[in-house]
């Protein structure tokens, strides 16, 4: 790796940690003035705004903002991808309980990303209805054998979708590398 460039696995924990910011900044914007903030004076520096006071105008425009900030389903497929790895590598080494989490964390992921691009939750039936449950019937059991067959057919559930979104050309496939400092 050259100097100065990140590996996939940092750009992910930064990706992570840059979305976590900007939520925790976005809900502290929203939040209601205090009677001091109304009064005209300074917040106390736990509560001054962001660097920057990018969040600007009436509610509806703040929200405006922050949706076009979090973007559309691309975060959603990016925070799916990296649970996806981990939770890989967590049935593999039998830990069932880091794989039943991840795979609940990437149902709640997907739902919320189908709430906020509703158009996208057609395509993604079959994936939430058959795909899901199958693994986790494998992972409740802690049936390796069944769990490498179940997430392979989750991994074509994921490319099924993304062909029917006309997005064929993200073909996902078996991870390879472990990326996560969480191991056996």
């Amino acid at each position: 790796m050259k100097p100065g460039h990140l590996t996939r696995k940092q750009l992910a924990a930064c990706g992570l940690v840059g979305a976590a910011a900007l939520i925790g900044g976005v809900v502290f914007f929203l939040q209601p003035r205090t009677l001091a903030e109304e009064s005209g004076k300074p917040a106390p520096a736990s509560k001054q705004p962001p660097q920057g006071n990018w969040i600007r105008g009436d509610t509806d425009e703040k929200f405006a903002l922050v949706a076009k900030h979090l973007r559309g389903f691309d975060m959603t497929m990016f925070e799916t991808g990296h649970r996806y790895i981990d939770l890989y590598w967590a049935g593999k080494d039998g830990n069932w309980e880091f794989a039943a989490y991840q795979l609940d964390k990437i149902l709640q992921t997907v739902e919320l990303g189908i709430e906020r691009r509703p158009p996208r939750g057609a395509s993604a039936q079959p994936f939430l209805k058959t795909a899901v449950p199958q693994l986790k019937e494998a992972i409740v059991a802690k049936d390796g054998a069944l769990f490498e067959q179940r997430f392979t057919a989750l991994t074509a559930h994921c490319n099924a979708c993304h062909a029917m979104e006309k997005m064929a050309f993200v073909r996902v496939k078996i991870p390879e590398t472990r990326v996560s400092p969480v191991g056996p």
